[in-house]
């Protein structure tokens, strides 16, 4: 086994990030829990968890720290820290 010759970069999310990351977020949803699902039940978590407004939403909310990997131009991976008052 050879080791990658490139690593994924993390950065976080900007605005410009929304659609892509909702794009992503609803096709790894999909892959991970649709086939042990109803559709229209993934269909219906999918559009109000993770549409390209409520993604821009989240990324603009300052309580909200989202962070995206990248890995040669496109989009490999996500994470989202959410600070909540103690």
């Amino acid at each position: 086994m050879t080791a990658p010759t490139t690593f994924p970069t993390l950065r976080r999310a900007t605005s410009a990030d929304a659609a892509a990351l909702s794009t992503f977020a609803t096709r790894v949803f999909v892959e991970t829990f649709g086939p042990h699902n109803r559709a229209e039940d993934i269909a219906q978590y999918v559009t109000t968890s993770y549409g390209a407004s409520l993604q821009a939403a989240e990324i603009a909310d300052p309580a909200i720290v989202t962070i995206v990997a990248e890995h040669q131009g496109a989009l490999a991976g996500f994470a989202q820290v959410r600070r909540h008052p103690a």
